[in-house]
């Protein structure tokens, strides 16, 4: 059984983010951006009905993903939906308390 996994990161992290998406998809149904939005979708509503729809939500967290408005409103969207939520550490900045 696989389950669906969305993966937030900061674009600055991209080529982490496609590694930490090769190694889920040998086991489950990842949402990445870069490949699973189709030209001339809106991009803001297929990442947030993405969240919506997946089981896991993979946030990628470093000092890039820290300071993006995008990945914070994605893992509060993921938050209020009550996903389970995976912390991937890619330097040591603290996670921060959610609001």
């Amino acid at each position: 059984m696989t389950d669906s996994v969305f993966v937030s990161y900061s674009r600055s992290d991209r080529r982490m983010a496609t590694l930490v998406v090769q190694l889920l998809r040998a086991r489950d149904d990842v949402f990445y951006d870069v490949d699973s939005i189709p030209a001339g979708e809106r991009w803001r509503e297929a990442l947030l009905r993405a969240i919506d729809n997946a089981s896991h939500f993979y946030l990628l967290w470093c000092a890039h993903s820290a300071g993006s408005p995008e990945v914070q409103s994605e893992y509060e969207r993921a938050i209020s939906g009550n996903k389970r939520l995976v912390p991937v550490l890619l330097d040591s900045t603290p996670l921060i308390k959610p609001p």
